[in-house]
Order: C-alpha cells, then structure tokens, then sequence
C-alpha cells in the first residue's frame, strides 16, 4: 500500500485534477456535482465498495512509503512569510536533573531520565494533502461556501481536511519525467495533458474513474537541497478539464 497524504511538488498530487477537478482563471468557483452541501469533491467517487475491492487486491508483501523526511532546513513555502520547519527540545535528562520541572526532587529525576520536544512548522509543507478551502475566489471557496459565513477564529468550519474520508484506491504514478527520457523535469516547467497522456501510453496505464494518480517530475533528486528544491518547480498547467482518463471503472489492479 502507499501512503495517503501526497507529495506535492515531487510526486505532484492530482488529486487537485483527478479528484478534486476545477478550471483556470474562472470568474467563479466551481459547484460540486454531488450538491450544494458536498465538502469532498470527487473523493465521493471512493465508495465502500470500492475501497473493499482495492482491499481484496492488495498482495501485503510490499509497502511504497510516500512520506517526505521533516528536518530543520527543510524545504517550504516562506515567500508569503510564513514559518519554516523548527523542532527543538523542551526537556532533556540533565536540564530536568537541574531545573526539577515537576518538582519530583534530585534523586528521582537522576533515576527517571525525561526527553521531550516540540515543532512549529507551516502546515503547508512536507507530505500533506490540501483541503478543498486552500484557495478561493472572490470571497468564497469550492462550491459558493463564503468565508463571511464559515470562516471562524480558528479557521474554516467547512470543507476541512478532517471531512476527507479514508483514501484507498488504485493509485497511477504518471511518470512525466521518464516518459521524456529525463532524470528531473527543467525548472518551472509545465506539465501538460499532452504530457501526462504521453507518460500514461509508454507506462501501458490507463486510467480509471477514482484512481489516485501521482505525477513524477523527478525533483526529489533537489530535495535536500532547499534552495534547488523551491526554485521554480515543474507544476502542472492548469487548464480547463481533467486528468486523461479511458474507460469508466473507479477501481482494479495497477502498476506503480
């Protein structure tokens, strides 16, 4: 199995283009086709049933952790001024033998050693997942939701990522680079459908409703290296339509 949360930048989610869908430079934001209550998007095309048929299929003998490292240094978004990765300590065994914390006395503390630490981080960087509330337009996000109407003192109180359900599908990586006989894409390139259609075809992959698909560009070459790693990445070219997809099932066996 793989890991849920997705790698953006280096393996560049389409769960943006598959999953959640959307246009490019619309006047609007776009309205769910499950109605005007839905807060998932297209991971509604996960059902039960669905993920009890990827479930049966799944061998068990191997695992594809997508998870990225975090690390002081790391890289992340700051142009906006937001923070970066921090982890620090808060106890160790000889500042609690010399400050006594919890007032429990010399001997104790030498007899029951005490590590602690802490991390202040931007939620938008390592492996995670955006929301549907990530971006909107004039005012209101995904599906007409306002902020005036559900944006609160600690954040949105709709379409949050603790409403997404359990993602288990097929997962597709689409592997763009190596479809071009590339090591890593060029800096700020632009990822096409004509691309992802070329990659899909020399893979032999053909997508289905409900996939997940990852879409390789090979930056994770860069990825110890902050200043390479965030300097124009290849990205998807965001265009009106959806992810190349052939067929209509949601779910089935696949190759990574």
């Amino acid at each position: 199995m793989f890991n849920t949360a997705v790698l953006e930048r280096v393996l560049v989610a389409s769960l943006v283009a598959s999953l959640v869908g959307g246009t490019a430079f619309a006047q609007e934001v776009g309205k769910s086709p499950w109605g005007p209550k839905d807060e998932i998007g297209r991971l509604n095309l996960i059902t039960p049933d669905s993920r009890a048929a990827i479930l049966s299929r799944i061998e068990g003998s191997k695992s594809y952790d997508l998870a990225v490292e975090y690390f002081i240094g790391m890289p992340s978004w700051e142009a906006a001024g937001d923070p970066p990765y921090q982890m620090w300590m808060t106890h160790t065994p000889n500042g609690t033998l010399v400050s006594d914390p919890m007032k429990v006395g010399k001997e104790m503390n030498a007899h029951v050693s005490y590590t602690g630490s802490a991390v202040s981080m931007y939620a938008h960087m390592g492996t995670h997942i955006d929301a549907l509330n990530h971006f909107g337009l004039n005012g209101k996000i995904w599906n007409g939701y306002a902020a005036a109407d559900h944006l609160g003192d600690q954040g949105w109180t709709i379409t949050g990522a603790e409403k997404l359900p359990a993602i288990v599908a097929r997962g597709v990586m689409i592997d763009v680079a190596a479809a071009k006989g590339m090591q890593m894409l060029p800096d700020n390139y632009r990822i096409t459908r004509k691309d992802l259609e070329e990659a899909l075809k020399s893979q032999g992959v053909t997508l289905a409703e409900g996939d997940v698909a990852l879409i390789r560009t090979g930056r994770m070459q860069n990825y110890e290296d902050k200043a390479a790693y965030m300097s124009n990445p290849p990205r998807p070219q965001h265009r009106r339509g959806k992810v190349p997809r052939r067929g209509r099932r949601r779910h089935g066996g696949g190759r990574r």
